[in-house]
């Protein structure tokens, strides 16, 4: 139907195509129409290699002329830079005076900024100081300004001051305005002395008066009272004396009671050195030494040795001879002997032998140096001080036995567990040498114990009964009176 229609349109049952917009159909090309066409396409691969070959004669030609370019460029910068030497070269020694001058220049400039430094630091110290000065005197006047409000020379005692007889000060004090302040707290406080001063003549005055001396109370003024008043206590030497030998005799006197308390102290340290021989047979633990001393309270019984070595020197058969003007009283050490017992004795009620010293613990282990303790306690390890304790005890119980009567007594001991084996047997052992049996009180069971008396509760009572005693380790007859048992709790 394409072939056999010229027309530009195709037409069917109900549809128009237009056959100027289709495709050509293919053609079939002749023989002759092929070679020419191959012909045509070598030439134009000929044409194509030549022009490959131009082509790539092109770039190296191009290559080259770069490469001559950046030759003649850097000949070029060469030449540049050979010019720029030569024009250096003729300008050195301009160069090198400019740098000179440059230098001198800098050195200028940096010797300008550090006496800018050093001014700006100076004005800056000045504008501290001024600052310091302006705070001191703002805080100058305001203390001016309180002390203003604190004057009291304006009472009745200040107003007549002027008029009372006196001395002109001959020196003329200058000073300047920034000891106001000083000077001001100062006047003020010379005022408040000077009231003070008014205030314990007139109570002196009046104690005086209570005590019965009213003789000169109608003089005129109360400066004119106070010199009657003086006068008369110049008159008052002889009574001075009389009292001076009654407090001679008072000294020499008491120096019988110092006797009895220096005795006293005496016997003790020999009851001391007796009763660490008692203890010092006794292994404590791991101390090689373990003893009480009673330590001196040096400045007492200094001062009671002083009162009776005094007494001493002027005892004259059984009484004290008294003291002429040159008396004991008017030594320096024996009057501060003398009021330092009194204070003493005022402030403990009366001295007693207690006083006179306090108990230190001496203490060295094996290979150690002897130290001293105030307290026990911190003299050694818990189990070491216990045990400690334990045969200082012990020790004084025996001390305090009437050695005419032989007698064996039970100790009991609770919480034995806090000492350890070896301590346990020890104390054992020094006990029985003090005539005590020790009962152990443990929660647990003790190696060192012979017998175990357990201990049973019924009905909310402990009952303790023979028959439930265990025998760890039988007691020989001998040893029958001295057991030692275990309750256990």
């Amino acid at each position: 139907m394409l072939n056999g229609e010229s027309s530009e349109q195709l037409s069917l049952s109900g549809i128009k195509l237009s056959l100027g917009e289709l495709i050509p159909q293919h053609v079939q090309k002749t023989e002759q129409e092929l070679v020419e066409e191959i012909g045509d396409v070598n030439k134009q691969i000929t044409e194509l290699k030549q022009l490959l070959a131009v082509s790539r004669e092109s770039e190296a030609a191009e290559s080259k002329k770069n490469e001559l370019n950046q030759t003649v460029k850097q000949c070029e910068q060469d030449l540049r830079d050979y010019d720029q030497l030569q024009q250096l070269t003729k300008g050195k020694a301009q160069r090198n005076e400019q740098r000179q001058t440059f230098e001198i220049q800098l050195v200028a400039i940096n010797t300008a900024l550090e006496n800018a430094d050093k001014k700006h630091n100076e004005l800056a110290q000045q504008i501290g100081e001024i600052a310091d000065k302006l705070s001191q005197l703002s805080s100058d006047v305001s203390s001016v300004e309180k002390l203003k409000n604190q004057r009291i020379d304006d009472q009745v005692l200040f107003n007549a001051l002027s008029e009372q007889p006196h001395t002109p000060w001959i020196i003329e004090d200058e000073w300047s305005l920034e000891y106001l302040p000083a000077r001001l707290e100062q006047y003020i406080e010379d005022c408040k002395d000077l009231d003070k001063l008014s205030k314990e003549l007139r109570q002196m005055k009046n104690d005086l008066s209570q005590k019965g001396l009213t003789k000169f109370q109608m003089a005129q003024t109360q400066d004119e009272e106070l010199k009657g008043i003086i006068k008369f206590s110049y008159c008052l030497d002889d009574e001075k004396k009389a009292l001076e030998r009654r407090a001679r005799s008072a000294v020499v006197n008491v120096t019988a009671s110092l006797r009895e308390l220096r005795s006293g102290l005496y016997s003790l340290q020999s009851k001391m050195k007796e009763f660490n021989l008692l203890i010092s047979h006794r292994q404590l633990s791991d101390l090689k030494t373990f003893k009480i001393e009673p330590v001196e309270e040096s400045q007492l019984v200094d001062a009671m040795n002083v009162l009776i070595q005094q007494a001493e020197q002027t005892e004259s058969g059984q009484s004290f001879e008294l003291f002429d003007q040159g008396s004991i009283l008017d030594d320096a050490e024996l009057d501060r002997a003398k009021s330092l017992l009194i204070e003493e004795g005022n402030a403990r009620q009366g001295l007693r032998v207690a006083d006179l010293f306090r108990l230190e613990f001496v203490v060295a282990k094996q290979g150690q140096q002897p130290e001293s303790f105030e307290d026990i306690d911190s003299a050694a390890s818990n189990g070491t001080v216990l045990m400690a304790k334990l045969v200082t005890g012990l020790a004084m119980l025996h001390l305090m036995q009437d050695k005419r009567h032989q007698m064996k007594a039970v100790c009991y001991l609770d919480e034995a567990l806090a000492l350890d084996t070896k301590n346990q047997a020890n104390l054992i052992e020094i006990a029985n040498q003090f005539g005590f049996a020790l009962i152990f009180a443990s929660p647990a069971p003790l190696t060192t114990a012979r017998y175990c008396v357990p201990i049973h509760q019924a009905n909310g009572k402990n009952h303790i009964s023979k028959n439930s005693w265990q025998i760890f380790e039988p007691i020989e007859s001998q040893e029958l009176s001295q057991p030692q048992v275990e309750p256990s709790l």
